[in-house]
């Protein structure tokens, strides 16, 4: 019997580790085809319980004709690659057609709206089909000669149909439209809308028989402004908003609420070059009229959400985009109440041993079972695409806990605003597991050439989400870094005190967390 209570502890300690272990954050680049070319991811579902499938669009060098193909790729919770599959369309370059642009289908399989063009005919809208692990299922494509037809955003519609969103270039001047089809991809009706200047739709939604349509309208050939409107089943204009500053404001990003309401993601623009600051606003289904808005954030360049949806059915609200601090381009998330008020907001950049000061944009992000989020863009160096050499412009995916983290417990740090991806072996802890009542030894070993922001601290959070232990590293006979040589910080770490369990340890600066550890106490 005492043989077994030390073995039950033991496995419950497993269990646990094991549980802690499928529900990690995570953060992965991924380059489809292996051809070190220029990969954007743009979208993701989630189509098997526990998988997730990526939309991409990749560049196909085996052939001249191939300039993009619209990739899926298909993960699992860990971020493992389990399967690459491409929508070739003979002689014709193809593409998804913005951020969120996929949707789930009831038969478990997704839509994706986007274009097809190729050196000699005008572009058309495009309808990709796939089956639930991403393997191409049938291509529709839509517009008319001589006419310049990009699709955006797919949707399935109620009678099992699809409707695609997009633009329609004319006499150089762009129209919205919505091309409503069957459930085999032919064509039921399009309707176009828009004046004498530059209007095109981004994104599509259902509601209530109808349609919500996101995207921008010029009100002066030098000013355009968010633009939503509601349609009716035939896509009959039932009502339209067209609201903003005195600039030009980026595209109305939107997503239908479990009330009905519509709920927008854009930024505000605060001079004719921005800079900007990130946006979002609830809008009634009755007549458009602004329910709540709210800016977040400092106003920077190169600033813009992409996507905003529910947490869970009248909760809390995600949204994803970008945001440049220096020029750098850095992944945001911003979780708020339904009421819009900002429960925390986290950015990301990357950063690797090949990579430094890389830059990072979010296009897309879904809730997860276990609470957190899922998001999807590109991952890419500061100069080019190609920075260095062989090691460019890559599918970027990040897994975050509920609180943003991509190590549990950063939200208890305080001051943290900026997350650092991929620096992996910064922060060592040994031994690991390691007996309650003993000393173990945390290593920092930053790359050459980076730049701390402040002093460096060292943090533990337990599994429960507190803080158990803090403290300044770089002091007190621990080595200084100097210059731009970053020389080990060795420590000795006693936590007599602390229960067998999952310690999570955070390595941060004044604004950012650098790198994570687990600990596992026995």
């Amino acid at each position: 019997m005492k043989g077994m209570e030390r073995i039950l502890p033991m496995l419950l300690l497993f269990a646990m580790q094991a549980q802690a272990i499928a529900q990690d954050p995570f953060n992965r680049r991924y380059d489809a085809l292996q051809q070190n070319v220029a990969d954007f991811g743009w979208s993701l579902e989630q189509t098997i319980p526990g998988e997730y499938v990526i939309v991409s669009n990749s560049p196909w060098t085996d052939s001249a004709s191939y300039v993009s193909v619209v990739t899926v790729s298909r993960i699992n919770e860990q971020g493992v690659l389990l399967q690459v599959e491409r929508f070739v369309d003979t002689g014709y370059s193809t593409y998804p057609g913005w951020s969120n642009s996929s949707h789930r289908l009831g038969s478990g399989g997704l839509v994706i709206g986007g274009n097809r063009v190729n050196a000699t005919e005008s572009s058309k809208a495009a309808l990709f089909i796939a089956d639930e692990n991403g393997m191409p299922v049938a291509q529709y494509n839509y517009g008319v000669p001589g006419q310049t037809w990009a699709g955006r955003q797919a949707k399935q519609a109620g009678d099992g149909g699809f409707v695609l969103v997009g633009s329609r270039s004319l006499n150089s001047n762009l129209d919205g439209f919505l091309i409503k089809t069957d459930a085999n991809g032919e064509q039921e009706w399009v309707q176009t809308y828009g004046g004498p200047w530059i209007d095109s739709f981004i994104a599509v939604d259902t509601v209530d028989g109808g349609y919500y349509l996101g995207g921008v309208s010029s009100v002066t050939a030098s000013n355009r402004d968010y633009w939503i409107q509601r349609v009716d089943g035939l896509g009959e204009p039932l009502w339209e908003s067209i609201w903003g500053g005195p600039f030009n404001d980026p595209n109305a990003h939107l997503s239908t609420c479990a009330d009905g309401h519509v709920v927008m993601a854009s930024s505000w623009s605060l001079g004719n070059m921005g800079p900007f600051r990130l946006y979002m606003a609830k809008l009634d289904s009755a007549d458009g009229s602004i329910i709540w808005d709210g800016t977040y954030g400092s106003a920077t360049s190169n600033t813009t959400f992409f996507v905003v949806k529910e947490v869970e059915p009248f909760g809390d609200l995600i949204a994803t985009g970008q945001a440049a601090f220096g020029l750098v381009d850095h992944g945001v998330l911003l979780r708020t109440t339904h009421t819009g008020d900002s429960l925390w907001m986290r950015y990301y950049s990357y950063y690797d041993t090949e990579v430094s000061n890389g830059q990072g944009q979010l296009r897309d992000v879904l809730p997860t079972a276990d609470g957190g989020f899922i998001a999807v863009g590109a991952a890419f160096g500061v100069s080019n695409p190609f920075n260095p050499p062989g090691y460019g412009q890559d599918v970027w995916v990040i897994k975050t806990d509920e609180h943003g983290c991509l190590e549990p417990g950063c939200h208890l740090i305080t001051g943290m605003e900026t997350q650092i991806t991929n620096l992996v072996g910064a922060l060592k802890v040994w031994p690991n597991p390691v007996a309650a009542g003993t000393a173990v030894q945390v290593e920092v070993q930053l790359p050459e050439g980076f730049a701390v922001q402040g002093a460096l601290r060292l943090t533990v959070t337990d599994a429960a989400g507190r803080l158990v232990h803090e403290e300044a590293l770089g002091q007190g006979g621990h080595r200084e870094l100097r210059g731009t040589k970053q020389e080990a910080i060795l420590t000795g770490l006693v936590h007599t005190h602390w229960q067998p369990g999952l310690y999570h340890l955070h390595l941060s600066d004044n604004t950012r967390w650098i790198a994570g550890a687990k600990l596992v106490v026995e």
